[in-house]
């Protein structure tokens, strides 16, 4: 039996509503972050229209959602 590593958490797939929230997400970001790239993670969340809570929810910090 083969031992997974502790520091790797198991794949799991996300609800369709997350799935929805990221791509909106990621699509306010590139559009946002090339129209200003001092955007707050609060713009961000106005453009995809959803919480700020729910972008910091998928992406813990600006610069991981940069990343992304």
């Amino acid at each position: 039996m083969s031992e997974v590593p502790e520091n790797v958490k198991p794949s799991r797939r996300r609800r369709s509503d997350a799935r929805r929230s990221i791509d909106a997400i990621l699509g306010g970001a590139r559009i946002l972050f090339g129209e200003r790239p001092d955007a707050t993670m609060e713009d961000v969340a106005q453009a995809a229209g959803v919480s700020r809570q729910t972008v910091y929810a998928h992406f813990p910090s600006r610069d991981a959602l940069i990343a992304s």
